[in-house]
């Protein structure tokens, strides 16, 4: 019977050890240990790693070059070696010490993949649903206020109840603004607008939602989406969310007066 070894790690493969995945109607082998594709073709066996063999199946190519690269060898037994690799993991033998290894300068193609982590889901989409219900929350008390101090007389304790009639202007409009900027920040978002990410962090702070601010700063499908490069803040979303806080501000102010 013949005995197959990982060509990466010379480990022994068997049923045991080895990861079968099915792409269409090929089998597609890949070793338990080192996690690297193997193809028994003449005798060779040909290695891809599966992080690779995923982005190219699931990327789009942007670009291709030639590149010179430096690769690094073991001068005992001439295995390939990592720059950062302490010992030669074939021979075993130590590489930190001067003249242990050798390099050459070899020409290489360079493959840029663009990401498909791309568009309104995940996250995102989470995001966005917690922003309706925020919505529908703020909405809900600004209706529930108003119609309660119109309709039945609602008092309110403050420190000054002259001010009771500024008080509920004030956080009524506070409030409705807060309701109609996070409509428009979702609606920006669905669009793919340029300016629909720096709305939808002005939202993060309405209030105050840290978490979902560093997704929106740090996410790669929020990168992929939006481009960097191509997001502005347009004036009229910094002063109308400038303005939604000075008024919550001065409704509190009034209510502690």
């Amino acid at each position: 019977m013949k005995v197959y070894h990982c060509s990466k790690c010379n480990k022994k493969l068997s049923f045991l050890n080895v990861i079968t995945e099915v792409e269409g109607d090929k089998e597609i082998y890949f070793c338990g240990k080192c996690d690297k594709e193997w193809v028994e073709d003449k005798e060779h066996k040909i290695e891809i790693s599966k992080k690779e063999l995923y982005i190219k199946k699931h990327s789009k190519k942007k670009s291709s070059k030639m590149v010179e690269v430096t690769e690094y060898y073991c001068s005992k037994c001439g295995e390939k070696v990592g720059y950062t690799d302490i010992h030669c993991k074939k021979c075993r033998s130590m590489l930190a010490t001067d003249g242990a290894t050798k390099s050459k300068k070899v020409k290489v193609l360079e493959e840029d993949f663009e990401s498909d982590v791309k568009g309104i889901g995940g996250w995102l989409l989470f995001f966005i649903i917690i922003q309706i219900l925020r919505i529908i929350i703020f909405l809900g008390v600004t209706i529930s206020v108003i119609y309660e101090y119109f309709m039945r007389d609602l008092v309110i304790e403050m420190n000054n109840p002259s001010y009771q009639n500024i008080y509920i202007i004030l956080m009524g409009l506070s409030l409705l603004s807060m309701t109609f900027f996070l409509s428009y920040a979702i609606y920006s978002l669905f669009k793919l607008d340029d300016n629909a990410i720096p709305l939808a962090k002005m939202s993060c702070l309405l209030p105050p939602n840290l978490f979902f601010f560093f997704y929106l700063t740090y996410s790669e499908r929020v990168a992929n989406t939006f481009p960097k490069d191509k997001r502005y803040t347009l004036p009229i979303d910094i002063i109308w969310f400038v303005g939604t806080i000075v008024l919550f501000i001065l409704a509190v102010i009034v209510a502690f007066i």
